[in-house]
């Protein structure tokens, strides 16, 4: 093989680019972990293995040199657009692309190679080839075969696949990723629009440009390696992380300005718009109020109308330790409070009449007794039934008798004040517990009770009254209203009696009068 003639500054060029895009393969072999930085390395070798090609051929003095340099250039030129669509493909899903499509991807590469390396027995590729001198360069003049048409339409289709994903990328990042994405799209652009170039015959002395759009690419990649640390190829995985959580998610800085939204959180808050980045949180949600501040990770609660959410506040620091930002995550908790509302409602609320069951009204009662201790304020107790109710049952049927002691309660909870609780005892007694009524006090509302449940449902209760009295317990209490209503029974029904305030014993009494 004959000497190279002396290099020109395009070879010189060429090699500076070559350099570069070999540098940048090791780099991001380094990172190989990673798919999208796996297949940049690849991209990058075979770049720099194409255009180191390509200056040696535009220094080549004989059509034997040329030819060698053009099958060199192969080696790597050949793979560079199945590459370019695989790097595409794994930073579009975040993960290497399937198995089938990259076999099937670098085979058809594979053949193409095959294919020049064998040109000079059948002539697939070329079907001739000469070189002249122009302008100190060496140029190959090339007449396409076949298999170079196929090549060509695997080039362009690949490449434009290619730069679609990442047109697409550029489209969903959010506006701090845009760039970094941009600056993909455009060290792969150049380079293709260059060879389109060639391939209209538009290049100036019959250059093949695509090789010094790679001197374009290098630096962009290497700008995005330092700038946006694109070498990490680590922007959020939007995708598979960002986008796909369940909980709607807001990225704000120091001072509340929205830096990010993932659709989960569109969906929350519909007036959220990408022109909105930049802009106050607070002012765009009027409901929101982030705990910022200290750069603690804190949680509190969130209510959006019927909806309601756990808001946590996650500081973002930098490797440093600088606080940047936080992320809200909001997590919508309606369904759960709405199953504990049902349980609460199962484990406190009587089922028949929807007031409280036996252990909740016991509870208050217990609860307001050991206020009273502390506070000395009044407190009473009422517990009356429903005079002849196993009558009712018997003549009229139980459900009838169930209907009445929903109305009973119903009518009962409308009396009342939010302080005073209404509970079911068992059957058809209930009980009252009044803090802040005196004996008087609670005397006079079970008068008024009774003349109100006499008035609307034409029944009649007997009621036995007490007040709390210095070292009382729930139970004495409870002991003292019984035997007071114990004693309504007794002296004919339909009556308001008071207890006596001496000491009882024994437990509660089984009545067969009511």
């Amino acid at each position: 093989m004959h000497a190279l003639t002396p290099f020109s500054l395009y070879s010189w060029l060429l090699l500076l680019a070559s350099a570069v895009s070999l540098w940048l393969a090791c780099l991001g072999a380094r990172q190989r972990q990673h798919p999208v930085s796996y297949w940049f390395a690849w991209l990058c070798l075979s770049e720099a293995i194409y255009t180191c090609g390509y200056a040696f051929e535009l220094a080549s003095r004989s059509l034997e040199q040329a030819r060698f340099w053009i099958t060199f250039e192969m080696l790597g030129g050949a793979y560079i657009p199945a590459l370019v669509l695989l790097m595409a493909l794994s930073y579009r899903f975040q993960r290497h692309p399937p198995v089938g499509v990259t076999a099937a991807l670098l085979m058809l590469a594979s053949l193409t190679l095959a294919v020049v390396m064998g040109d000079e027995h059948h002539h697939l590729m070329f079907s001739d080839m000469q070189i002249v001198r122009r302008d100190h360069l060496t140029i190959t003049l090339l007449e396409f075969g076949p298999w170079y048409y196929l090549h060509l339409v695997y080039i362009n289709v690949a490449v434009a696949i290619g730069n679609l994903l990442f047109l697409h990328c550029w489209r969903r990042a959010p506006h701090y990723h845009r760039r970094q994405v941009l600056l993909i799209l455009l060290g792969n652009l150049v380079p293709w629009l260059c060879y389109l170039l060639f391939l209209l015959d538009w290049a100036p002395s019959g250059v093949d440009l695509s090789a010094f759009g790679f001197i374009v690419t290098g630096p962009l990649y290497a700008y995005s390696l330092f700038r946006y640390r694109f070498a990490d190829l680590s922007p959020i995985a939007r995708e598979q992380v960002f986008d796909a959580m369940a909980e709607a998610v807001l990225v704000v800085d120091g001072s509340y300005q929205l830096v990010d939204f993932n659709p989960q959180a569109q969906a929350l808050f519909p007036e959220l718009e990408p022109q909105h980045l930049g802009r106050d949180c607070r002012l765009l949600l009027r409901g929101l109020v982030p705990p910022l501040g200290g750069g603690q990770d804190v949680e509190h609660r969130l209510d959006q109308g019927d909806h309601h959410y756990e808001l946590r506040c996650q500081p973002l620091r930098q490797p440093n330790g600088l606080l940047m930002g936080y992320a809200l995550l909001l997590r919508d908790t309606t369904e759960r409070q709405r199953l504990l509302l049902q349980l609460r409602q199962h484990a406190e609320i009587d089922e028949l009449t929807g007031v409280m069951n036996r252990r909740m009204v016991l509870q208050m009662l217990e609860q307001a007794v050991s206020a009273a201790w502390q506070s000395q304020q009044p407190l009473s107790l009422v517990l009356f039934d429903v005079d002849r109710f196993k009558r009712i049952n018997d003549s009229q049927g139980h459900q009838i008798g169930d209907l009445m002691l929903r109305q009973l309660a119903s009518l009962l909870k409308t009396a009342l004040s939010a302080a005073e609780g209404l509970g079911r005892y068992g059957g058809d007694e209930f009980v009252l517990v009044l803090p802040g009524r005196d004996l008087s006090g609670a005397q006079a509302l079970a008068e008024q009770l009774n003349h109100l449940v006499r008035q609307q449902l034409n029944l009649t209760l007997s009621l036995g009254v007490t007040a709390f009295a210095p070292h009382d317990t729930a139970q004495v209490m409870l002991r003292r209203a019984d035997m007071a209503l114990y004693r309504a029974k007794s002296q004919g029904r339909s009556q308001v009696c008071l207890a006596d305030t001496a000491p009882v014993n024994g437990d509660l009494a089984s009545h067969p009068m009511r």
